[in-house]
């Protein structure tokens, strides 16, 4: 079983470097799951037997890679910068999924799997309305943020774009993480 599942992870993380590496050759309407498969060395029923589409794979993809980012966020303590630093870094050093995602038009998908993972970190947002649309409203926000710097050539640094969101987010937000931050650490 566990051998199993070792190699469905493998053909999964093989089906999306595919993926990821032919969106650098092709535009992305034009990779076909002949393209991926081969490009994988993956059979169709391999394909079939873990995604539906390629959207699904991006999707997917980062669903995981945001539950990682949330599980880092929770193992330590830190600021609101550091997690938009983080943040930053996450769409600096993958350019080519958010590339990807921006082709695919799966610009709505993110969003719900961002404010998952950010309904994770606040669990306020489940329970409180307001709190959801202001959370929506900041991820919304930050997201478009670092997509127009995307867009635009990435001229500033990481650092330039973080500290131009936290000018503009606004003390409620971050007193609301440090409360909640300190509520965790205390548990």
């Amino acid at each position: 079983m566990r051998k199993r599942n070792e190699t469905s992870r493998l053909t999964r993380e093989c089906i999306t470097t595919a993926l990821l590496l032919l969106s650098e050759e092709k535009d992305y309407d034009d990779i076909t799951i002949t393209d991926i498969t081969e490009k994988a060395g993956v059979s169709r029923m391999a394909y079939y037997r873990h995604y539906k589409s390629k959207d699904e794979i991006i999707v997917s993809y980062l669903a995981d890679e945001g539950s990682a980012f949330a599980e880092y966020i929770l193992s330590r303590e830190h600021t609101l910068r550091d997690i938009l630093m983080m943040a930053g870094n996450f769409f600096s050093d993958n350019v080519i999924l958010i590339k990807a995602i921006i082709k695919a038009n799966l610009i709505n998908d993110s969003m719900r799997v961002m404010t998952d993972i950010f309904s994770g970190l606040f669990p306020v947002i489940k329970t409180d309305v307001r709190t959801g649309y202001a959370t929506g409203f900041y991820i919304g926000a930050i997201t478009s943020v670092f997509r127009i710097w995307l867009e635009s050539g990435m001229h500033e640094s990481v650092e330039q774009i973080v500290d131009f969101i936290c000018e503009n987010i606004g003390e409620k937000v971050e007193q609301e993480y440090y409360e909640f931050r300190n509520k965790k650490i205390q548990q």
